[in-house]
């Protein structure tokens, strides 16, 4: 076991896909009547852009049904993340330019896929190597790609999109466990700069982003702006030391902070 200590109760054989949909929707609607004063949500994507001016930042799909963080999310050129066909109807009719949005394979269904790809989404997370024929299937231009290498196919599903011409894989996803502490996040990036660099050597590609998602800190809606800033200095200090040892080009990071249902 790695330090990502993946969750797979997603990929729980025992939910069906319309359960799947039906949980969607049920958190869609909870998050929509919420209107908590502390649950400041833009105001939380705000300090991560501060504590990260470089970074990419990635909101949650889900956040975009309280109309007034769409507004912010939208205006201010966040990505968002979204795991289900619900969440990207929400993204796109919130007016989230297709670009900017990322949907994330569940390794199980293919819907979301393909809505993805008929949208004409800027970017896909696959976690599944079985997926990878599903997105090659689909009409029209294929979303940029990043592999979720915290699955256990992560390998085979990277060998997969690189054998299809037509794909282009650009990064590598790692999640960790939400109570994975600071240290685990510097840790991870000195994996998946190690990863890179082993996806170089074999096939001869560069990539050029990094997406992390949970630990402690992503997981915590109330970290401090010190304490993002530490986060900031710890990952700074790992991509350098990670790319110089692997004489590797620094890639672009990408930030998914928690977002409170």
């Amino acid at each position: 076991m790695t330090i990502f200590d993946v969750s797979h109760s997603a990929l729980d054989a025992e939910i069906s896909p319309a359960d799947h949909a039906h949980q969607d929707r049920s958190r869609l609607r909870r998050a929509s009547r919420s209107s908590s004063p502390m649950r400041d949500v833009l105001g939380h994507y705000r300090a991560y852009r501060a504590a990260f001016p470089t970074a990419a930042i990635s909101c949650a799909g889900q956040a975009l049904w309280q109309p007034e963080v769409a507004a912010g999310v939208k205006k201010r050129g966040y990505s968002v993340d979204v795991h289900s066909c619900d969440e990207l109807d929400v993204a796109v009719s919130a007016g989230i330019p297709v670009s900017r949005i990322v949907v994330h394979d569940d390794g199980i269904t293919a819907a979301p896929i393909r809505r993805a790809v008929g949208a004409g989404v800027g970017g896909l997370v696959l976690r599944c190597c079985q997926q990878v024929g599903v997105v090659s299937a689909c009409g029209g231009r294929p979303p940029l790609i990043l592999v979720d290498i915290s699955a256990d196919c992560a390998d085979a599903t990277i060998a997969a999109v690189l054998g299809r011409p037509q794909l282009n894989l650009i990064g590598l996803q790692a999640r960790l466990s939400s109570g994975a502490h600071r240290w685990a996040c510097a840790e991870t990036v000195t994996e998946v700069i190690a990863l890179m660099a082993h996806v170089r050597r074999e096939h001869g590609v560069i990539l050029a982003r990094v997406s992390l998602v949970g630990g402690e800190v992503m997981a915590d809606c109330a970290a401090t702006t010190s304490v993002l800033r530490e986060l900031a200095n710890e990952l700074d200090d790992a991509f350098d030391d990670a790319c110089a040892r692997y004489r590797f080009p620094r890639p672009a990071l990408m930030l998914a902070p928690r977002y409170w249902p």
